[in-house]
């Protein structure tokens, strides 16, 4: 079994690396290798993913989510994407309908796309004998023999550790969540909403999040939040940026426009994720700040939700905002005491 493997998957597919493996969940089947993983946010489970290389030098990924998504992922040391970049990706099996979806670059190297139709994806890979791959850039075909039994493992491994609760490994939970709450509410000073509503923990944590606060303002079309996540040893805000877009981007089922930069405006390391989701005549565009600060990531998220006949937030500068939450919230890391 290859040992490079399961670190690879705890690394490029969770919001800024913090998977961890379940002990015991390993498993294999023909030339498929595979484990369950959680969130170390947590501790619970989160996916099960299996992969297997080929001749070609290229690697191929499916991952089968908790919420009943599936992720493709293919790389090859010889791929030339742009880290971040979101592009169009056509997948068919056999003579099956084409499967449409937009790929994340996740690495130069990289590059995963989720599908939400999960009884169907899962049927093709099943009953498939070859998967073709076909972008602007980019042209990939794969034998599926074999596949069924592995993807059926996968499918076990995912009802078998569905409820797994393991301890939470993040060091950010150690941070007094009061912080949160005022870096919260000077973001809600900023936007100039007045019918804000804060969620409950247990909504927070039907989001996906622990250690975190966030907040509606429905009339508006805006919602909020502050989160904290840990680091691993030697990494920078930067490395993090492809898991950030690919997270944010993988339960979008329509068009994507993603990116990342460096935002010099406070004196913290700190850089911005954007992402826009266009289907039909709506849209959803989220801005996410991240404040490096000693062994965690300071989030702070605005998400501005535009339908055919109202625009969020309208009439301010969407980034020129975000920026500004970025800065109070700086301000507010630099008076806590060390």
């Amino acid at each position: 079994m290859r040992t490079g493997f399961f670190a690879v998957l705890a690394s490029l597919w969770t919001f800024a690396a913090s998977a961890e493996e379940i002990p015991g969940s390993r498993f294999s089947s023909g030339a498929w290798d595979g484990a369950a993983f959680t969130d170390d946010r947590t501790g619970k489970f989160d996916y099960c993913s299996i992969s297997a290389s080929y001749r070609s030098g290229d690697s191929l990924y499916i991952t089968i989510y908790a919420d009943s998504t599936v992720s493709i992922g293919f790389s090859n040391p010889v791929f030339r994407f742009n880290t971040g970049e979101s592009f169009p990706v056509a997948l068919k099996i056999d003579g099956r309908r084409t499967l449409g979806g937009r790929a994340v670059a996740l690495s130069k190297d990289f590059a995963v796309v989720t599908l939400t139709e999960y009884e169907n994806v899962l049927v093709a890979l099943q009953r498939g004998s070859r998967l073709r791959l076909k972008a602007d850039t980019f042209r990939g075909h794969y034998s599926l023999r074999g596949t069924s039994r592995a993807v059926n493992a996968t499918a076990d491994c995912v009802a078998n550790n569905l409820n797994y609760a393991g301890p939470r490994t993040s060091t950010a939970s150690q941070y007094d969540k009061s912080l949160l709450y005022q870096i919260a509410t000077g973001m809600i000073s900023e936007t100039g909403v007045t019918d804000f509503k804060y969620m409950s923990d247990a909504e927070t944590e039907e989001l996906g999040f622990e250690n975190a606060v966030f907040w509606t303002a429905p009339s508006t079309g805006l919602v909020g939040g502050v989160f904290l996540m840990s680091t691993i040893e030697g990494q920078t805000l930067q490395d993090n940026d492809s898991g950030d877009i690919e997270e944010l981007t993988r339960r979008c089922k329509g068009d994507v426009i993603s990116g990342a930069r460096e935002v010099k405006a406070t004196e913290l390391p700190t850089r911005e994720i954007r992402v826009i989701c266009t289907l039909d005549k709506n849209s959803e565009e989220t801005i996410v700040s991240k404040i490096m600060i000693e062994d965690a990531i300071l989030y702070t998220m605005l998400v501005f939700i535009d339908h055919q006949d109202r625009k969020a937030a309208d009439g301010q500068d969407r980034r020129e905002l975000s920026e500004d939450v970025t800065v109070r919230a700086a301000s507010f890391l630099k008076s806590e005491p060390n």
